[in-house]
């Protein structure tokens, strides 16, 4: 009996956005009506290849978010069917109380690595990572907060925590996504991109030059829109308040084997 061999080319588009800020009136902003239909229409191309992510700060920034706490953007991300979310500075605003109430309705992952309590054990309510498969393809995503979190909000918000440099835990955790079967591994990060002297550093920048075997870099609390190839990884980061979708595509080529 003889073997045919053929090569499948599996399409994932990932879309990625950060820094919302609670933008969900069309006023100085795009609005979450036109975000949404943005959005859909993106992943309407690959509807079962599309990965969906927010890296941060999406609830504090408006008076009608404000008001109910975020609510009505974690509305808006399952409507626009997020996978995940990272955990940014301002989600701790209202005090952790509100922000889980908040989260209590979210059907996306929320992800922070690098969230710890003071005396030493991980967080519960928000993943290290997730594992999210598409088309077949295991996707490992990893979420991190900025270190610059205890005061970037009230530091008495966070006074429970300690936000470990995501370096180290992020070198930690690589084998053991890719022991999960991850094929691809995201960092999805509320970490900035700052300029010194017109080149980039910055936590993102830190973490992509010392860690390997990731696929993907995703970053926000910067406010600046950032994309780039380095060391073969590509980084992004978007303009906040909905102004801009992060859109990276893979085209990964699968031997299938039939007799």
């Amino acid at each position: 009996m003889s073997t045919n061999r053929y090569l499948q080319t599996v399409q994932l588009d990932i879309f990625c956005n950060t820094d919302f800020l609670g933008a969900l009136k069309e006023d100085n902003c795009i609005g979450a009506a036109k975000f949404t239909m943005c959005m859909k229409q993106l992943k309407a191309r690959n509807s079962t290849g599309s990965v969906v992510l927010d890296a941060g700060d999406a609830f504090m920034g408006t008076p009608l978010s404000n008001f109910y706490y975020g609510k009505p953007v974690v509305e808006m991300m399952n409507e626009n069917e997020y996978d995940a979310m990272a955990i940014g500075n301002h989600e701790f605003d209202w005090g952790t109380d509100r922000l889980l109430k908040t989260l209590n309705t979210a059907n996306f992952n929320v992800l922070s690595a690098n969230l710890f309590y003071n005396h030493g054990e991980k967080v519960e309510w928000a993943k290290p990572y997730v594992i999210v498969k598409k088309k077949g393809v295991s996707i490992g995503i990893i979420g991190l907060s900025t270190v610059e979190t205890p005061y970037t909000t009230a530091s008495s918000n966070v006074k429970e925590y300690v936000f470990r440099q995501p370096i180290k835990v992020v070198k930690e955790l690589i084998p053991k996504v890719k022991e999960d079967g991850a094929d691809i591994i995201i960092l999805l990060g509320h970490l900035p991109v700052y300029f010194n002297g017109g080149k980039p550093a910055g936590e993102l920048i830190d973490l992509v030059d010392s860690t390997e075997d990731i696929d993907v870099a995703i970053g926000g609390h910067s406010f600046i829109p950032y994309a780039t190839l380095r060391n073969d990884i590509p980084i992004v980061l978007t303009s906040p308040r909905g102004s801009m979708i992060g859109i990276l595509g893979f085209a990964l080529i699968e031997k299938l084997i039939k007799l």
